[in-house]
Formats: structure tokens, sequence, C-alpha cells
């Protein structure tokens, strides 16, 4: 504070009072005490003790003794109490006695003194006019002593006080006045610590430009102006480190360089002004890197320690910033002897600071800093212990305004997740976690230092998400790293760190989600981050390891040896980087010994793998003892010897992998994330030692690692699933009673990895996980003789896309008239679901300042489908509630056989057979099917696919043909002819025995048999079966034969009754841009107005007409629709296949997104509209089943493109008995198309399979 206004005695009293004060003072000189208490007027002994007490405060300033400063305040209040009222020169004395206790409060820190100050000083300006002379000052006081109090109790009133006289105070100085510019300084000052307590950013401008106007009307010579330049340095700088601006840097460097500069050498202002330069230039360093800065600042603030006295009271703080240079030049360059010199000093400095001083918890802090630096380098955990310590300290000692607070909270957080990286204890990461939440909500917006703690609490989640693996975490992590980067610009010292800390975070995820353009920022951002690094840097290592992670996850997903060879490139420069005592050189080894593992898979060079087992070894015997990561470089090591094993054949190498990888899992807490992946590792090596030696154990051990991490309660789903099917697969082999248990445990894993959470096409693309999962569990309970559960198995496990989409569409009828509240809940959440599927898809190309809000998107999406799932979890809880929206048991699925028996053929490696539900029955019969293989399917599809090309019968992605094309097919005939007598010899003969339908001959009306296929098999033409050469050996001339994807479809897909008065959409797209024409669409068309009469409906749409947004509206209106266009299937997004339009695709998406009510037939002309995606043969995924999904229960479809003639024959011969006596008969949709394939098969001849063969019925 200034003591400009003070320094006068009589300054504020007026030219006609001084006069007449000093002439009483001159006579009382001479006059004894005696004399002097009895014969001098009161106003007289009034000035005269005033006087006194003035000279018993310049001696207390100049020796320090207590006696002083308590008699100036003695003789000061005697001073007031002989002045009445209104006395001219009472206010002065108030003012100077409110002085002398603020002295004595700066000096012993007792709190009553402070008020006492403001008290006087507040009486000394009360009543006193605008006018006067002497208010200025007497407020300019009482301000500063609003600022000592502010200071010591950081109430945010002193504050505002003392903002308010000082503004007072300018307001009522003239222009040219002598203290102008002082005043302008304090009030910029007050403005400043109200900043640095509250954050204010009005407040740090404000200060900046009251302290500019100061310095601006003081000349060079003033002996204040380099006060004044300091305060201005201090505000820039305090700027600067609040909103990262680099021109305030460079001011505060300039400001205080030539504040130093009018500084002669001996001034007892220069170790100040030389400390405070030397933090800007710290402060530039750290925004640019730059290592001249941090030299300067080290070489400046040496300076400034060596100029302090021992004792003297700023030394504490002088040797904390010089502390804290030595420490950013550690971590700019990594010099151990740097970083021992920065705790050297910031110990001494604590040492120095007395435990009641309000500096303390800074000193802390600064302390707690390096010891964590330390820790990250050698890796001592003692170093650890004692940085939380004094940071825990440094955080209790501060108070909750405190605007350091978020940075020692930061600081707390970073020291605890180091801890939980060593030492893998949960209750570490939480507490991280909590820390960096308290920084980041206490941080003002648009802090400078708010990357730096929302990159914390990003790096905390990634930590706890390896170890517990809750994708929320990894969620959090990306969205919190994401802001750090987007608000730091590149030229940011901190930059490259951020940008690689957040491509971790974004391979971590790729890892959990498979989400290929995690993978693709992981690269991005990890090259940027090394692209940015200044030479030199002592993190380059790790950015450069984190770089090598992300081609390593890369290779894993292309198998292109040029990201492996990038991978092992990074890895090796990282471990060059890096000294041996370095506590990450046990990191950078395993992993360049990883590398080199994969490469020898790759390219089997017994070199990289001896290399690799090298670095593995080295990084063990590198690793204290406890450290976190252990159990997992033990079992990579353990998995290098036992590739070595079945590379060399050494009985040894498999020991040591077996010994390896049992230490990784004994060591292993039991609730680590990655445990169920070491347990099904450890489990491969017992199987191997089983193999090889034969004895029981091994494979009792084996059992007991799969069981245990298959039932784990954490880890990656994935893992999960290999391990549990790995135990269904071994006990199946070994045909122990385990199998059924793990398979149940298999499939009680598959929501979790074909998860609501995904979009739709990221389902169907991770359906790979789980291929012949179905059929292969299926195969396990046929074994067991539990056919019902083997059916069950099958309709959990198959359609899995399709059943979700219908399960957030059920009806909540019961659950309402129980629960409302949380049946209202499950169908917002449902509805939300449903809806924020098309916001999730990521285009290609997408604009770069969409990429965040499509990453909020996607995560918000998943924390729905978690929300989705813990409202089920709540209501299986309630009573008669535990089966709701669970996968349908034998009881429920008994009901489909209402239009006939249900036969679904289930084909695995082991065995297949044929699953039969019939009419009444709650039993499932099984006919096995031993002439039938699981290799036959592939084959026959196969040749199914090569003949449809040659005949170009498959159109391309773009345009498929839906006719016309050659007639030439004899060449081809032989081909189906084979297949369909296969299908009838080894499937169709043994069922229809079983059925009896071949014992009795047929009259009047036909059975139905609805075929539900697994696998490849749903691309058989099944219905066609039959040997034609032969009398009596065809399916047709024993039974109708209808499709559907699953047995629960059919539950779902009941037609309508026969009824009348209903409204039937012709869709007729004869040209389609882009495409070829379809002559035949209009004739077709004609066909089926020859069948319409009263009071059947048929509203046509043609050409220019068909666009998409009018059918999708007809579709709503009217009960049938027929569709005669072209029409594709979309290997790469299932979701995008579709009828093309006049004005674009009509895609399944749209359809089923419609839900539509009541319909009836979709009759699809088209071509390829029940094809299907061989790569998902269990999902079903073509055109008909999304009209049967968007709630069309009765669907003809083609499995390939029809002949453009037969098309219209086909409708007139359907339509012609579906459309009788004026009246829809949905419910006998399959009979007819039955009967018209067998007329176009009697009119073409039975040997142009093409042409009848590919249409089919599906659904009821």
């Amino acid at each position: 504070m200034s003591n400009s206004s003070v320094t006068v005695r009589f300054e504020e009293l007026g030219n006609k009072m001084r006069p007449k004060l000093q002439a009483i003072r001159n006579s009382i000189i001479h006059t004894t005490k005696e004399t002097f208490s009895f014969s001098v007027p009161k106003e007289s002994r009034a000035v005269v003790l005033f006087d006194d007490g003035e000279s018993w405060i310049s001696r207390f300033e100049k020796l320090g003794e207590t006696a002083d400063i308590n008699q100036a305040i003695e003789s000061m209040t005697r001073a007031v109490e002989l002045l009445p009222q209104g006395h001219p020169v009472l206010s002065a004395v108030l003012d100077r006695l409110g002085h002398a206790y603020e002295r004595r409060f700066r000096h012993f820190g007792i709190l009553d003194d402070i008020d006492k100050s403001i008290e006087h000083k507040k009486l000394a300006i009360q009543g006193v006019h605008e006018s006067h002379e002497g208010l200025p000052s007497w407020l300019s006081n009482l301000g500063n002593s609003y600022g000592v109090r502010f200071w010591r109790l950081s109430e945010l009133s002193d504050v505002d006080n003392a903002i308010a006289c000082h503004t007072r105070t300018v307001s009522l100085t003239p222009n040219g006045h002598r203290y102008l510019p002082g005043r302008f300084r304090d009030l910029g000052n007050s403005h400043y610590y109200r900043f640095t307590k509250f954050g204010y950013l009005g407040d740090i401008d404000q200060a900046v430009e009251y302290q500019t106007r100061a310095v601006k009307l003081t000349p060079d010579w003033h002996p204040s102006l380099t006060s004044y330049l300091n305060s201005l340095e201090t505000s820039y700088e305090k700027r600067f480190q609040q909103l990262g601006h680099l021109e305030d840097s460079n001011s505060a460097i300039n400001t205080k360089t030539r504040a130093i500069k009018l500084t002669p050498e001996g001034s007892r202002d220069l170790p100040g002004l030389l400390e405070s330069l030397g933090t800007s230039y710290e402060s530039r360093f750290w925004r640019l890197g730059e290592l001249a800065d941090i030299d300067k600042s080290i070489e400046l603030n040496t300076r400034a320690v060596a100029l302090a006295p021992e004792n003297h009271m700023s030394l504490p703080g002088r040797l904390n910033n010089l502390a804290n240079s030595y420490r950013h030049r550690f971590e700019r360059l990594g010099k151990v002897e740097d970083c021992n010199n920065a705790i050297r000093l910031a110990s001494r400095a604590v040492s120095l600071t007395s435990i009641d001083h309000s500096g303390l918890a800074s000193m802390l802090y600064n302390l707690s800093i390096p010891y964590g630096s330390r820790f990250n380098s050698l890796g001592d955990l003692a170093d650890c212990e004692v940085a939380i310590e004094h940071g825990t300290r440094a955080v209790m000692l501060t108070p909750e305004a405190h605007s350091d607070l978020p940075m020692k909270l930061g600081n707390l957080s970073y020291l605890y997740e180091n801890r939980f990286r060593r030492l893998d204890n949960i209750q570490d990461i939480d507490t991280a976690i909590d820390y960096a939440i308290r920084a980041v909500q206490l941080a003002p917006d648009g802090h400078a230092d708010l990357p730096t703690w929302l990159g914390q609490l990003g790096t905390a989640h990634h930590s706890r998400f390896g170890r517990l693996g809750e994708v929320h975490d990894i969620d959090r992590a990306v969205t919190c790293k994401s802001r750090a980067v987007m608000l730091t610009s590149d030229d940011h010292s901190d930059m490259s760190s951020r940008l690689s800390n957040l491509g971790t975070s974004y391979i971590d995820r790729f890892y959990r989600l498979n989400e290929s353009r995690d993978l693709d920022k992981a690269i991005e951002h990890g090259l940027r981050a090394v692209a940015l690094a200044p030479d030199g840097h002592a993190d380059l290592a790790i950015w450069l390891s984190n770089l090598s992670g992300s081609y390593s996850a890369r290779f894993k997903n292309s198998t292109q040896l040029e990201d492996l060879q990038k991978e092992i490139e990074y890895a090796a420069r990282a471990v060059i980087l890096t000294s041996e005592s370095h506590s990450y050189m046990s990191i950078y080894l395993m992993n360049l010994g990883k590398s080199k593992e994969t490469r020898f898979k790759q390219l089997g060079d017994l070199d990289d793998l001896d290399t690799a087992m090298e670095h593995q070894t080295r990084a063990i015997e590198l690793a204290p003892a406890g450290h976190a990561r252990l159990p997992a470089w033990l079992c990579n090591l353990g998995v290098s010897y036992e590739l070595r094993f079945e590379r060399l054949g050494s009985p040894e190498d498999l020991h040591k992998a077996v010994e390896y990888k049992s230490h990784a899992v004994k060591i292993a807490p039991e609730t680590h994330a990655t445990l169920p992946f070491w347990l099904f590792q450890l489990a491969n090596a017992h199987i191997r030692q089983f193999q090889i030696r034969g004895d029981l154990r091994f494979m009792t051990d084996a059992m007991h690692s799969l069981r245990k991490a298959a039932t784990s309660s954490v880890g990656h789903p994935k893992s999960l699933l290999k391990a549990s099917r790995k135990w269904g697969q071994v006990a199946s082999s070994n045909f122990t009673s385990d199998s059924v248990e793990a398979y149940a445990v298999a499939l009680n894993l598959v929501p979790k990895l074909i998860w609501l959470g995904f979009s739709v096409d990221k389902r169907y693309e991770n359906l790979h996980l789980i291929e012949d999962l179905a059929v292969e569990a299926a195969a396990a309970a046929i074994n067991a003789h539990d056919y019902n559960l083997a059916l069950e198995w099958l309709e959990q496990t198959r359609s899995i896309v399709w059943n979700q989409m219908l399960q957030l569409r059920a009806p909540l009828d019961q659950l309402e008239s129980i629960q409302p509240m949380l049946a209202t809940r499950l169908r917002h959440v449902a509805y939300e679901l449903q809806s924020s599927e098309l916001s999730i898809n990521y285009p290609n190309g997408v604009p770069q300042s969409r990429t965040f809000s499509l990453e909020e998107s996607a995560q918000q999406h998943r924390r729905r489908a978690e929300e989705y799932d813990n409202i089920l979890h709540e209501i299986r809880k309630l009573p008669k509630f535990q089966d709701f929206l669970q996968p349908k048991n034998i009881l429920n699925l008994a009901q489909a056989t209402r239009n006939g028996p249900v036969v679904i053929i289930n084909c695995d490696k082991s065995r297949c057979d044929a699953l039969i539900l019939l009419p009444g029955e709650r039993e499932v019969a099984c006919v096995p099917l031993p002439n039938f293989s699981y290799t036959k399917p592939k084959k026959t599809t196969e040749s199914i696919a090569h003949s449809l090309g040659q005949l170009n019968l498959r159109g391309h992605r773009m345009g498929p043909r839906r006719r016309p094309f050659s007639s030439d097919e004899n060449e081809e005939s032989g081909t189906y002819e084979r297949i369909l007598a296969e299908l009838w010899d080894d499937i169709v003969k043994p069922v229809l025995g079983f059925l009896g339908y071949m014992q009795q001959a047929v009259k009047g009306n036909l059975p139905r048999i609805t075929w539900c296929l697994t696998g490849l098999l749903s691309f058989l033409p099944l219905h066609a079966a039959g040997c034609y050469d032969q009398p009596d050996a065809m399916l047709s001339n024993y039974a109708i034969s209808s499709y559907a994807p699953t047995v629960g479809a059919l539950l779902t897909s009941s037609p309508p009754k026969s009824r009348s008065g209903c409204r039937i959409l012709a869709v007729s797209q004869e040209s389609t841009p882009g495409h070829t024409r379809l002559p035949g669409t209009t004739q077709e068309l004609a066909q089926i107005d020859r069948h319409i009469e009263y009071p059947i409906r048929c509203t046509r749409l043609c050409d220019s007409d068909v666009t998409i947004e009018a059918v999708l509206n007809a579709m709503e209106s009217h009960d049938w629709v027929h569709l005669a266009c072209h029409a594709h299937q979309d290997a790469h997004s299932p979701s995008d296949s579709g009828f093309f339009l006049y004005d674009g695709t009509l895609n399944i998406s749209s359809i089923r997104q419609r839900q539509f009510q009541s319909k009836g037939l979709a009759f699809l002309s088209a071509c390829q509209t029940a094809a299907g995606d061989v790569n998902l043969a269990d999902e079903g995924v073509h055109l008909a089943s999304g009209m049967l999904m968007a709630g069309y229960p009765s669907v003809i479809a083609t499995m390939w493109s029809v002949m453009d003639s037969d098309a219209p024959l086909m409708a007139d011969k359907v339509y012609g008995q579906l459309l009788r006596d004026g009246t829809l008969h949905c419910e006998d949709a399959a009979q007819a198309l039955h009967y018209a394939v067998a007329e176009l098969r009697d009119k073409v001849g039975y040997k142009e399979f093409t042409r009848w063969v590919p249409y089919i019925h599906i659904g009821s």
C-alpha cells in the first residue's frame, strides 16, 4: 500500500492552520511537563501529543521496537480525546491514529488493530465536505486499510470498499495533481487484489488500465516510477497467467526490464524487481517453451536470492520462485540435477516460513510439485508420498474462494493419479478424479490454466477406465482432453503433451468400442504432438511411445506392414531418448518388445522374437516391486515364451510361459479389468501343456482359469466372451457338463458386445465378434438333449439388432399399470435412443467445426443406452417382472406355430440338426441331419453366387439390375439341379419324414412349413428343394414354404384378418435417373388393377411422382404396398440398403423409423429384396426383413433378379387370389405365391430355376 499521503504531518490541514499550529508547538517546547498538563489549553496539548505520536511512529519504522508503536497509539488516542467534535484538525489526527493501528497490525497481525484502524479512518472522513483538501488523502488511506484487512480475511466487502474509496479519491483529485499517479496505482492495485481472490476478469483489465495511467503520468526521474512499473508488470503477468495472451507476457517483461534499468544497483528494491522479472520469463517459457526464457529466469532469480539477507521476509518467496524455474527446466530437459535443486530450494523456502504465514500454502504446493516430478523420473515411491503430503497441506491451508485453489487441487489430483498408476489402488484414482472435478468447477471460464485441469481430469478418468473398463470413463477422458486441446494454441508449450494424451484416450476407446474414427484421431493427434515438439524436450519419448501404440492398433486393424514398421520406429526412438534410470524406461522397453514380437508373428523372423524377449525381460528387471503394470508385462513375456515354444518346441519355453503367466495372475488385483485376459492367456498355456503331456491336471487348471475369466465382474466384454467360448469349446471336446454353463455365460455377454450404445451399422459390424456363437451354443445344448434350450439360445443370439429395435418399440401396458413412472422413463429413453441413432453416424469428411458436436452426440447416445440398461435392471427387480423384455422362452415361442410347424435348421461344425416346433406342442423335437455338414452351406452359397454372376443376376452396389438379362441359362441349370437335390436329400426329406407328410397322400390345401435357417443356410433356396428328375421328390408337392428370420418374428408379425374397404399403394418406377429402364413395371401395375374391386382402392405412384417423401407418406395411409422398381443391398452399410426412387434411395432405416401400424402385405417386386448379406447371415439384413420390422407382417420378395416378363405374371396370379370378393386376404399370401410360382414353373419349365426359384414369402 502507498504511504504517499502520510509522509508529511500536516500536509492536508490547510495553509491557514499550519502557522497557528507551528506557533503553539514552539511555545510548548519550552514548557515543562508539570506546567504543560495544567497551563496549556486542551487544543495545544492535543497538538503536542499528536506530534509526539508522529515521532514515535517514525522511530518504530526505523527500529521496529514494540514499545514505540504502542506509545504512538497512546499519544494519538489522548490527542483525539482532547479535541472536540468538529475541530479542524480532528480528522487528520484520527487518520494518523488509524495509520498507527495499521502499522501495529502489519507487525503483529492482531485483527483488532486493523479493525480499529478502519474504524478511526472512517471517523476521519465522517461529515467532511467533498471540497475539503484533506478528504482525498484520508479516503485513500481508508482504502489502504480495507485492502490490508482484505488480504487477511478475504472478505469481498473489504476489497469492494477499498475500490470504492480509491475510486472516490481519484475522482476528487484534479488533473496535474502530484499525487494523482499514486492514486491511480492504488486503485489499480485494489482491482488487482479483487481479481486474484475472486477471478473477475473485468478487474484485471481495470488494474492494467489504471496502473498504465499511473505510469504515463509519471516522469522517468520520479522516485515512485519504479514502484508503478512493478505494479503494472504484476498485473500484466497475472492477466497472462489467466488468459494466456502472449502480448501480456511480453508487456510484463518489457515493463519490468524498464523498472530495473531505472533502479540503481544498491537499491533495496532491486531484488524484488529481479525476482518479478524472473517470474515473467518463467511464465513465457511455460507458454512458448523457449529454453532461453527459463535460463534467463534462473539467472534473474538466482541474483534476487543472492541479494536477499538470510532473515529477510521476502527470501522464502524468492527461493520458491527460483525452485519453480529449476523445476520447469527439469520438465523441459529431464536433468535430475535441476529437479534436485528445485526440491532443495523449495524445502528451504518452507523451512523459513512460519506456520501461520499466509504464503505457506503456496510454498508447500511448490515443494510438492518437484517431488512428484522426481517420482515420475526415478520411480522412488517415497517421493510420491512426500509430494502428496505437502500437496494435501497446501490445499487444506487455502481458502475455498482463493484463486489458487484450482491449481493446488489439480496438482493433488495429478499426484494421486500417479500413485494409482504405481500401486493400482482404486481409492487413489477416485480421489484423483474428485480433486480434478473440483479444480475444473472452481476455474473461471477463460482461465489460462483451465486446459491443464481439464487435461488432468481426462487423464484420471482414462486411468480409471484402464482399471475398471467403464465406457463412460473413457468417453469423459476424450471430452475433457478434447476441450483442453481446443483451448490451447499451437504455439503453446503444452500443446504436444495435450495432443498426445488425447491420442492415447482415442486409442484405448478404439480398443473398447472398435470405432475406426477413434483410431484415425489417435494417429492424427499423435503425429501433431511429435511434429510440434521442440528438439530435446524431456517428454518427447512419451509422445513417441504413445504414437507407436496408435500405429500398433492400426496394424492390428489393417495388417499393413507399413504401420508395423512405424510402430517399431517410434517405439525404438522412445527407448533411445530415455536413460536406463528413468522410471518410464520399463514401459518403453516393453512396448518395443511387443512391437518386435508382432513383427515375428507377421514375418516369422526368430531374431525379432529373441530381441522382443530381451526387451521384455529387461523391462521387468527395471520395474520396481508392486508396479501396477507388472502383471501385464509378465503376461506379455509369457506369451513370447509360448510363441518360441510353438516355433522351436522346447518344453522349457512352455514351462516359462506358464510360470510368467501364473505370476501375472497371482499378483493382479481381483477387480482389474485386464485380469480375464491374463487368465485366458494362462488357460491357453495350460491347454498346450495338456496337449503335449496328456496330464489331466493341466486341463483342470485351464478350465479353472477359463471359468474364472468368463465369470469375472470386470473386464472387456470381448475378453470375457473369448474366455467363456473357449471354456465351452474345451468342455464340449472333453464331454464335460460345463459346456452348457459356459455357453450360457457367453450368450449373456452378447448384449454388451452388440450394445444399444452403438449405432445400428456399428452393431452390424460387431456381429463378427459372435460369428457362429448361436449355432455353437445350440449344438452344445442339443448334445445335452436340451432341445428347448437350444431353440431359446438360437432366438437369443440371432437377429440381435432386429430384436433390439423391436424391444425399443415394445408396448409397456402392463408396466404402466404397476409403475407408471418407470414406464414413462423407459419409454422416453427408448424414444431418445431411436431418435439419436440418426445423429451418431459420422459421415465421411465431417467438417472440423462439427467434429466435437458429433462426438458429443455419440457420447450422449451411449449415456442413454446405459440409462436404458439401468432402468431395465430396476424394472426386473419388481415382482413378476424378472423376465421383462428378456429373450423369449419356449412357452412364448410355441405360439408361433399358428400357421403350421416351424423348422429351425442348426448347422454347427460338430453336428447339424433340425429343431421342430409343432402346433400345440411345448417341447421342441430334434431331427439329426447327419448327411449335411458345416462346410456345405458355404460351398453351395459360393456356387449359387458364381452361377448368378455368370448370368448377371447379381448387380453391383450402385446399380443392381431388376431385369432383363440373357435367357441362355442351360449351362448353369445343372448347378441348381444338383444343389436343390442335395437340399432335398440332406435336409428337407428327413424333416418331411419326421412330420409324416410323405407317408400320406396330400389332399386339398397343402400344409405350411415356416423355415428358420441359420448362418449361410439362409441364402439357400430350401423352398425349392427337390430331385426334379424323380416323381414326387419336390418339397412344393408336400408343403407350402415360408421363411422367417427368427421364430420370434412370427409372434410380432401376425397378419390382419381378411377385410374389405382397404387401400393398396402400387409404386411403379419405369425410368429411374442413373439406372436402366424397367419397361415391365407399367404392365405389372395394370395386372394389379385388373383385380381391384370395390370397396378396395388402389393408389398408383409412377415415375417422377415416386419421391421418398411421397412414398413414405402414402405407406402411412395404405394397408398394402407393391414396389416395382430398382433396389440394392448395401454390404458396407446395411441400413442404407433400399429402393431407388425418382429423387433418391428409400432406405431401410427411413422405413423402420416410421413404425407402421396394422399393415398387411408388402410385395417387393425388385431385385435382391431378400438377398441379405453373407457377412450378416444370422441377421436377415435385407429389404424384406426391413419391411417386416416396419410393420408389414407378410412380405413377398426375391432372392435375386427376376425376368422382366415374369413380374407381371406373378402379380396377376398372386393378386388374383388375394383380392377375391373385394377383400384383402393377407393371411393367404404364402399360398398365393406358392401357386403363382407353380404356374410360372409350369410355363417356363422346371429347369429355368433362376426364373421361378427367387420368389419367396417371408413372415406370417
